[in-house]
């Protein structure tokens, strides 16, 4: 589906946000930009004991208060870890009226991509990567984990990305995350799936895949360009952007802390 036809769907219905992490934050963020904030109902969690108060004014609910409404689009605002089996549920709910809103947001806070599949050389990338950004930092140690290099970075992982969503989504997100490296230590580097970025060589998608072409030494990658926007913040948000400051504050310890400081000086020297 195109983002025009989504919009159409917005415009015409009340829409009810399955999630209240980040995902679902961003994605009501971006209907603000386009002043569609009024088109929400609900929040919904699958939960019923976390279905209490308000985000944004708006009331919580859980799914299974919202069974019977209608004419209420629910859109999906979760990673793609938890995605199939929150569709589900609401399939086993006979609730047929739903859309995974993910692959639309960075579209919807943008603009449309100005560019495909372009070619960009990895040590550009790494230039427009701030030097107290440890996000590159976490997945790699979490690879040389999957390597034997060493036995935190899984547990790294979990603690860091615990910070912006649920514990199990967190470990839903390692599972797919070692899944992705043993594809490309099996098969090599998919070119056809392309890191997102924005004209000022930002990141916006495909972090993971970008520490693994950085880890496996490739010399470039293939992106899909955004034009720069003010709202570039909007969407980096989570772990998108890890500052040392943020970390000490995650639950990791002195010994996990100073080889995320390791794995960060390693990542840029390798580049130098």
């Amino acid at each position: 589906m195109k983002l025009s036809k989504l919009i159409d769907l917005i415009n015409n219905n009340n829409i009810a946000i399955y999630g209240k992490g980040f995902v679902a934050e961003t994605f009501y963020a971006t209907l603000q930009m386009r002043n569609l904030e009024k088109r929400v109902k609900y929040f919904v969690v699958t939960d019923k004991e976390k279905a209490y108060g308000t985000i944004q004014g708006i009331p919580v609910r859980s799914v299974m208060d919202i069974v019977n409404e209608k004419e209420l689009l629910i859109c999906i605002a979760v990673h793609e870890a938890i995605k199939d089996d929150i569709e589900t549920i609401l399939l086993e709910l006979n609730i047929n009226s739903f859309v995974w809103i993910h692959p639309y947001i960075v579209e919807m806070a943008l603009g449309e991509v100005i560019q495909h599949h372009k070619q960009i050389k990895v040590p550009k990338l790494i230039q427009h990567e701030a030097s107290d950004n440890y996000a590159l930092a976490v997945r790699y140690l979490a690879i040389e984990n999957y390597y034997r290099k060493n036995d935190i970075g899984y547990d790294v992982y979990v603690k860091v990305f615990s910070m912006h969503c649920e514990v199990e989504t967190a470990r839903n997100r390692l599972k797919r995350f070692i899944g992705l490296i043993d594809d490309w230590d099996k098969n090599g580097y998919r070119e056809e799936e392309d890191i997102l970025i924005d004209e000022n060589y930002r990141r916006i998608e495909g972090t993971h895949r970008f520490t693994l072409a950085c880890y496996h030494g490739m010399e470039f990658l293939y992106c899909d360009i955004y034009p720069y926007s003010d709202h570039y913040d909007v969407i980096m948000k989570g772990g998108a952007n890890l500052s040392m400051r943020a970390l000490k504050n995650s639950g990791l310890s002195i010994s996990e802390l100073n080889a995320l400081e390791q794995a960060n000086v390693k990542l840029r020297e390798k580049w130098n």
